[in-house]
């Protein structure tokens, strides 16, 4: 064989080595399992308590003092009681969650003339025993609460976000949440 053989060959290898490679959606398993052993999710209906006015401390036209009569903070105002319940709605676990009667906790205004902030805190299931973390964003009809539970191992967390669809006033919860169990502890601050 010449040398323009050796050539084509070359070339035939390496076009069948390139369409070898070449793969659409393989569907093999994934390179890490799942961590996730079961989940179930739920809804949640409650209310929320307002517990306290929004500050009126400058006209909103101006953002001068003396106050307006009109809350300086419009949309989210998530200071008050958070109380609702759970209802499983679908179950992937072994032995289904059991839910507590009542989730709440309370959104207080820390009313700091530099940094005004909100502090959260559990009620119910109790602080003392139970690893917990909470915090309330605004969303497009008001707040969104997230509240995270985790077991003692870190194995078991329930992800519950109760919603408020009014603003600066009290109302109704409803909401979405979810229960997993883990392979792995989940990270608790």
């Amino acid at each position: 064989m010449g040398p323009m053989a050796n050539r084509g060959a070359l070339v035939l290898c390496l076009g069948l080595g390139a369409l070898a490679a070449c793969g659409v959606g393989d569907d093999g398993p994934p390179s890490t399992p799942e961590p996730r052993l079961c989940q179930a999710h739920m809804s949640l209906t409650g209310s929320f308590t307002l517990g306290q006015a929004p500050p009126d401390h400058v006209n909103n036209d101006t953002g001068n003092a003396p106050g307006d009569g009109l809350p300086d903070i419009m949309g989210c105002w998530p200071v008050g009681t958070w109380a609702f319940s759970v209802s499983i709605t679908d179950n992937t676990c072994a032995v289904a969650p059991t839910p507590l009667a009542e989730y709440k906790f309370t959104t207080t205004f820390v009313d700091d003339p530099v940094e005004p902030d909100y502090t959260y805190a559990v009620v119910t299931p109790s602080p003392a025993t139970t690893k917990s973390r909470v915090s309330v964003s605004s969303d497009a009809a008001g707040c969104q609460g997230t509240i995270e539970l985790f077991s003692e191992d870190g194995k078991q967390t329930w992800n519950l976000q109760p919603s408020l669809t009014a603003f600066n006033t009290n109302g109704p919860l409803t909401g979405s949440g979810e229960y997993a169990e883990w392979k792995d502890a989940q990270t608790y601050p």
